[in-house]
């Protein structure tokens, strides 16, 4: 991508900004008409309706960033829905039509499908002209040949939903273009907001994540948690058949055996249906306070899993307060997806902004934390705050706002001592808001199955591409650690590279087996999984080649680990050059296996070859000084 795309007025760009308004339920895009400029930096487009402001600005030790604002200069109210705008490329990066690259694309949400997709060669007859490649958030455009990247990311006050495309052309100039989602966000006469800022930067595609992640904390004065978060979840070692009795059975094996671990999590199972937090089963019914008080008196922290912005069509909740649903613009409910593990598609979304509902999850927070005495909220399905299709009564709130005043309430509600880890969560809303982040698919008994988005090849793709922004704008979870007993249809390989890419990811560390028929023999993985998980989170993690695979396979880091995986299907020899690496590796002179203590001396040449590694399995070292 040259910068030479078409040129109007002085402004280099594939088309003028155009906005989508919603007029009576139905939409009209407009066009804008550039307003010429005495400094090339500075933007102004008007129409009938809104005007648009923008400044470039450079940021030393980042690139440039695009600031922009949008005012109405109408009569009347106008409500926003989509703003398309084409980026700038200021940065003078290239590709062309025949340079192979690759896109790094960033899914909506902690569970959506995040990878790299390398551009493919087909022949000429199978080949469109164009292809549009989309990420939200962020994404970066490396190019193969010349080991170099591009960076794109939206930036703060994070308040719309930002996707990303790049535009490749077979013929004529690739571009990239933005899309800020309001939902339907109403601006009144005169008033101007603020749009995310998009950042724009060149050079290394690890190094590039990383200052983005430091300068958006930064920006935003994150307090990122210095201690990890520990514990036990009861979900993969009984899904939703939990009772208080097996709760108590755990807990007993844990204090035996001192694990130095802080929270036992009371996952999914103990409501009657989804969004009747209050109205509990049979068996927790008037017991949550005990349950509660009981793990205190074993010296662990009570925690507790909760939907709150999701309900059963079948729940009282839904029935007394059926206006509750969040609705589509043909007036239906708007689904919250599939539960697999109870064969269901009844949750729908509900509408946050609500004062009755707001009064109601005020209340189950409130029982929660103050009465029964939880001190962690696993809080899941947050995305059901902020469905695209959705259409909220607030609509002075966009997508990201309505999200942030429901977890608003939460918060408030909890009360200031109290930690969250979200789940489901819209990721760019989340910044600054939730500090934990359950960042993957739910792992599974399974590598890895055709239509299912559960699976231990699927949860671990998000772990490891996102990785770099550890500990920058969130904690990642990388979901439970699952030892024995619930993943007998795995391979041993494939368990083992469960726990190394949990492990060197530097995570949260949560253990979901069922802890009261472990064997003796998987108490020791444990203790070593606990110590090199706190050692590794100490520390920060890079995939090393992140660009050059769909899912990478080497990754660093820098507490001293370094860790291998086979994705693929084969057994295959690893030949891998330590010198490309840089000094994360060129200094490597001895590799110790943390499993079976083998030691591999690297040769002067930095050539390492691992002979045989066998499909889905991995290898972790501790590097040797």
């Amino acid at each position: 991508m040259k910068n030479d795309l078409k040129q109007k007025n002085g402004i280099k760009a594939p088309f003028f900004p155009f906005l989508e308004l919603e007029f009576r339920s139905r939409d009209r895009k407009l066009c804008f008409e550039y307003i010429p400029s005495k400094r090339s930096d500075n933007l102004l487009f008007k129409n009938q309706y809104s005007e648009i402001k923008g400044k470039w600005d450079f940021v030393p030790g980042l690139g440039y960033l695009l600031n922009l604002s949008i005012k109405n200069i109408h009569s009347s109210p106008i409500r926003l829905k989509r703003l398309f705008f084409p980026v700038e490329n200021k940065t003078n990066f290239e590709i062309d039509n025949t340079c192979k690259f690759s896109f790094f694309h960033n899914g909506f949400q902690s569970w959506s499908k995040t990878f790299v997709e390398l551009k493919k060669d087909f022949p000429f007859f199978l080949s469109s002209d164009s292809k549009e490649y989309s990420s939200e958030m962020f994404t970066i455009l490396y190019n193969q040949e010349k080991k170099e990247s591009l960076f794109i990311g939206q930036s703060v006050p994070f308040n719309q939903f930002v996707s990303i495309l790049f535009n490749f052309k077979r013929e004529g100039s690739s571009y990239f273009s933005t899309i800020f989602d309001f939902g339907r966000k109403i601006i009144n006469p005169g008033e101007e907001i603020q749009l995310d800022g998009i950042i724009l930067a060149k050079g290394k595609a690890l190094e590039l994540m990383k200052q983005y992640g430091l300068y958006i904390q930064k920006k935003m004065k994150l307090r990122i948690p210095v201690k990890n978060i520990s514990g036990w979840s009861s979900w993969n070692a009984f899904k939703d058949r939990i009772t208080p009795d097996l709760i108590y059975k755990n807990l007993r094996t844990i204090k035996e055996h001192q694990l130095p671990i802080e929270y036992v999590l009371i996952d999914e199972g103990y409501q009657k249906y989804v969004g009747d937090w209050l109205e509990l089963n049979k068996a927790f019914d008037g017991k949550m306070k005990e349950l509660s008080q009981a793990i205190k008196e074993a010296g662990y922290k009570p925690a507790i899993w909760i939907a709150p912005f999701i309900a059963d069509k079948d729940s009282t909740l839904l029935s007394l307060y059926p206006e509750f649903m969040l609705r589509d613009k043909n007036n239906r409910p708007v689904p919250a997806g599939r539960n697999p593990v109870r064969n269901r598609n009844n949750c729908v979304c509900l509408d946050v902004s609500l004062p009755l509902f707001k009064d109601y999850i005020k209340r189950v927070v409130e029982t929660f934390t103050k009465l029964w005495g939880f001190s962690l909220l696993k809080i899941d399905f947050m995305y059901g705050a902020c469905m695209r299709e959705g259409r909220s009564i607030n609509l002075r709130l966009s997508l990201p706002e309505l999200f942030k005043e429901g977890l608003r309430v939460i918060c408030e509600a909890a009360g200031k001592n109290i930690i969250f880890i979200g789940n489901g969560v819209p990721l760019s809303a989340s910044v600054g808001e939730i500090m934990t982040i359950h960042m993957g698919t739910d792992t599974a008994p399974f590598w890895n199955r055709f239509g299912r988005s559960v699976g231990v090849k699927k949860s671990l793709r998000n772990i490891l591409t996102r990785g770099v922004l550890n500990k920058k704008l969130w904690i990642i979870d990388p979901d439970s650690f699952v030892i024995h007993n619930a993943h007998r249809r795995l391979s041993r390989e494939e368990k083992l590279t469960d726990l190394n890419a949990k492990i060197i990811t530097g995570g949260v560390l949560f253990f979901s087996d069922d802890f009261s028929v472990l064997e003796e023999e998987d108490w020791p993985v444990i203790y070593k999984i606990i110590d090199l998980s706190e050692k590794c989170f100490q520390g920060e993690t890079f995939a090393l080649d992140l660009m050059e695979k769909e899912f990478p396979r080497i990754y660093y880091n820098t507490s001293g680990y370094l860790c291998l995986l086979n994705f693929g299907n084969l057994t295959r020899t690893f030949t891998i050059d330590l010198n490309q690496y840089g000094s994360h590796t060129q200094s490597i002179h001895c590799l110790k296996d943390v499993w079976t203590e083998e030691e591999i001396l690297i040769p002067r040449t930095k050539i390492l070859v691992l002979l045989d590694m066998k499909a889905h399995s991995s290898r972790l070292f501790k590097i040797v000084k």
